[in-house]
């Protein structure tokens, strides 16, 4: 039988990605702020017809909450794969 990944297996695997990818280079460089595309994150990751996903598990509180971060603003349609989500690093 083929592995099936559940919903909340993929949305702790972008956000982990996220995390190690996008937030943590961005505090070593000293930003203040971070922008991700979810097109950028969607095809990084190799993952098909999930942006929905992606922009959810960025829109979390854990998320928020375990990267130290503040959603300040977003871009583009509700579920677009052209949303991009710009937060403030606490």
């Amino acid at each position: 039988e083929r592995y099936r990944v559940t919903s909340g297996e993929r949305r702790s695997r972008i956000r982990g990605f996220v995390l190690h990818e996008y937030v943590e280079p961005a505090r070593k460089n000293g930003d203040r702020s971070i922008e991700i595309a979810v097109r950028e994150v969607h095809r990084r990751m190799g993952l098909e017809q999930r942006h929905p996903a992606i922009i959810g598990a960025l829109q979390a509180k854990a998320f928020l909450e375990t990267g130290r971060m503040k959603l300040s603003s977003t871009q583009g349609p509700r579920q677009s794969s052209t949303k991009v989500l710009r937060f403030d690093l606490l």
